[in-house]
């Protein structure tokens, strides 16, 4: 439909970036990109913006108007809940009140969908689709499967114990494994598991942690490349993630839950 103009809202800047990337090589120039701090790459004949939810969330609520010719707003990871989604939900159920003819789309591969569907007060029946998608095949590998599953050496396999160890509950208390432990039995999968040109990823929960597994996986030689993944991180490295790897080098992305977002990571 040529009269389509619509936002799509990723939480991250980068999962917003990737997409506007990706479908830019169908259409062109009628994607565009719109972030914080003025950042804009757009032209005259776009008619899809791509930008974070914090963003839309801010342009919704001081510049509602700016949406009055828009026909479809897409949220997608609305199963977050952070508070830049909640916001926006609230924003976009009194824009539809103002502008009935806009359609507002959620979109999760975990949405609650009769939750929203009360929220926005239409039938869960018929407002909602399921969208099927290609899945490949994922093997699930627990602590004290290790050894066996992996063919890791012996001494991973203590190790393994070690972070199952400190996960049982005793008696009434319990703690959770220690970061070192589990670091290190990071580092012996990827050096069991990694081949030339393959890619790793390993989710962790901060900075601290990306720097301690950056240094580990350093001392296993020069054919590991880390590429960390987190908001601290200036936003082109981070892109680097989706180059290309002509040197045959294993390479182990080192995320937050920023890599959670809707890209795909090659």
């Amino acid at each position: 439909d040529a009269r389509a103009r619509m936002f799509v809202s990723q939480p991250r800047r980068i999962a917003a970036r990737s997409l506007c990337d990706r479908v830019r090589q169908t259409l062109g120039d009628q994607c565009g990109l719109r972030l914080g701090h003025g950042e804009r790459d757009e032209s005259p004949r776009t008619r899809i913006w791509f930008c974070t939810t914090g963003y839309l969330a801010r342009l919704v609520a001081a510049h509602s108007g700016s949406l009055a010719r828009h026909t479809h707003v897409i949220v997608d990871e609305v199963h977050e809940r952070s508070v830049d989604t909640e916001i926006l939900c609230l924003l976009l159920r009194r824009l539809i009140e103002a502008n009935p003819t806009i359609k507002i789309v959620l979109m999760s591969a975990t949405v609650c969908v009769d939750l929203y569907a009360g929220y926005f007060g239409v039938d869960p029946a018929t407002a909602s689709m399921h969208v099927g998608a290609r899945r490949f095949p994922v093997e699930e590998v627990y602590a004290d499967d290790l050894a066996d599953r992996l063919r890791l050496p012996n001494g991973v396999a203590a190790v393994a114990t070690k972070v199952i160890e400190q996960s049982t509950p005793k008696g009434k208390k319990s703690r959770p494994p220690q970061s070192s432990t589990q670091l290190n039995l990071v580092k012996a999968i990827v050096r069991a598991v990694g081949t030339p040109g393959a890619s790793i990823l390993v989710f962790v929960p901060g900075m601290a942690d990306i720097l301690d597994l950056t240094d580990k996986i350093a001392s296993l030689g020069s054919s590991y490349a880390t590429i960390p993944i987190h908001s601290d991180i200036p936003f082109d490295e981070q892109l680097s993630v989706f180059g290309a790897n002509p040197g045959g080098l294993i390479r182990v992305i080192l995320a937050t839950n920023a890599a959670e977002s809707g890209l795909t990571i090659p």
